[in-house]
């Protein structure tokens, strides 16, 4: 997993583990954007790019936050993901 933001400068890899109805508006940058790249049902391959806009709010949030704040912000990340990719599933599944 490779997290990075938009300056060029790298991020330790999280630990652990484009939504479609989600559009910009005047040219703002959205706070997160993910890719995830399947590569093999088999194997299991796979890459995740996480990219964090430098300046944005969720960037500049991590960049200040204590560690417990990085650890609630980040669960709560990690419902909104998840809720976005059940819903993209959803369209998926019904196609």
């Amino acid at each position: 997993m490779t997290v990075s933001d938009t300056r060029g400068t790298e991020r330790p890899p999280a630990t652990d583990g484009d939504h479609p109805h989600v559009r910009l508006l005047n040219g703002d940058p959205p706070m997160l954007r993910m890719a995830i790249d399947l590569f093999s049902w088999e194997r299991g391959d796979s890459e995740i790019e996480v990219i964090l806009p430098g300046g944005g709010e969720l960037s500049d949030l991590l960049d200040w936050a204590l560690p417990e704040q990085r650890a609630v912000i980040c669960a709560n990340l990690r419902v909104r993901i998840a809720e976005e990719l059940a819903a993209a599933f959803e369209v998926l599944e019904h196609g």
